[in-house]
């Protein structure tokens, strides 16, 4: 959107003096165009989950990971990243009566939308997917700034899933072992 604005001046008269004669100059008035550029800022529209959407949730334990709740509603995930689709209203009712599963990052929440409407986005800054998890294993300078905040589920998987990779050859910078040795307080060449 683009806004115009007009000033005018005031015309200025001045005054020289030549031989006690007095002449008046007067400047005609100016006018100024000024543009004005405002940008329009859209915010993403914000969807608000029913209790029936699937929400697709991943299962961020180094092994099997179960829930069964009060409701009789249950899953099971068979190891590290399995991936299973479920109500919005399962995750409100772990949010309060199982927060641990949550807040410890037993499971991680993919559904941005669910994970805003839940109020975890702080804490899902500090939880990865697969894929952050193998993109904080090549930057030692990001690994050390989000380690100290991850939950410790996060992070035994992370170690875990470290350890697994010097294993077979797919890491091999020293600085992500030594700043899991020192934030950490874990070896991995042990």
């Amino acid at each position: 959107m683009t806004e115009k604005r007009t000033t005018q001046r005031k015309p200025r008269t001045t005054t020289t003096r030549a031989k006690k004669e007095e002449v008046k100059v007067e400047t005609p008035v100016q006018e100024v165009v000024e543009q004005v550029v405002v940008a329009e800022v859209t915010e993403p529209e914000r969807v608000i989950l029913r209790d029936d959407d699937l929400i697709p949730v991943m299962n961020n334990t180094t092994g099997r990971y179960g829930y069964i709740g009060r409701d009789g509603y249950a899953f099971e995930l068979e190891e590290y990243g399995d991936i299973i689709e479920i109500p919005f209203k399962v995750l409100k009712t772990m949010n309060v009566s199982a927060k641990r599963h949550i807040h410890d990052a037993f499971i991680v929440i993919l559904d941005e939308d669910a994970v805003d409407q839940l109020h975890l986005g702080k804490l899902y800054s500090n939880v990865l997917d697969e894929f952050g998890l193998d993109e904080v294993l090549n930057n030692p300078n990001q690994l050390s700034n989000i380690l100290v905040k991850m939950p410790e589920t996060m992070k035994e998987t992370l170690i875990v899933k470290a350890k697994e990779k010097l294993a077979n050859g797919e890491l091999n910078n020293l600085q992500i072992v030594k700043v899991i040795k020192d934030v950490a307080k874990y070896d991995l060449l042990d």
